[in-house]
């Protein structure tokens, strides 16, 4: 990557659930420290994670619940759509690099979107690490959201020097 080059970085949905995380995400994308990625198998995982979670805190489903979530999605899918790019990840898929099949999308996503890293907090599935400790394939990293946070951070330094 070249040090003027804005950062290109796949979000997970592990990064997108947690609300103090997912919050940090959008405001760096806002000051332009990064582009953000998010694709169709994203924001349908969001979802469905979201649901599950506010279903769990209610203990149970009611109408206004539905309402609530309703209007809760249609607040978050805003967001997203306006803070961050949406690529297409749809098959064929390129030879998996993750133990998790339903996580093969999200290389495919930073392949597509010319994206230097994939952040995911779901460590279990990055590929191997390299010698250095990095967990990298093809020019790409995966990398959790607070070693991703370091990252912006330094090089916000680095740029302000």
């Amino acid at each position: 990557m070249k040090p003027d080059e804005v950062p290109r970085a796949v979000l997970d949905t592990s990064v997108l659930v947690p609300d103090r995380v997912r919050r940090a995400l959008v405001a760096a994308a806002r000051a332009d420290q990064f582009e953000g990625i998010i694709s169709p198998h994203i924001i349908g995982e969001l979802y469905r994670v979201l649901t599950v979670i506010g279903i769990r805190r209610a203990r149970g489903f009611s109408p206004a619940l539905g309402r609530q979530l309703s209007r809760d999605s249609k607040a978050l899918m805003s967001i997203l759509l306006n803070d961050f790019e949406l690529w297409n990840t749809e098959p064929p898929y390129d030879p998996p690099v993750t133990s998790d099949p339903d996580d093969h999308h999200l290389m495919l996503a930073a392949r597509r979107a010319q994206a230097q890293f994939v952040v995911s907090n779901d460590d279990n599935n990055y590929p191997s690490a390299d010698s250095m400790g990095l967990h990298v394939v093809d020019g790409i990293e995966f990398l959790s959201s607070n070693s991703f946070s370091l990252r912006l951070n330094e090089r916000a330094r680095v740029r302000g020097s």
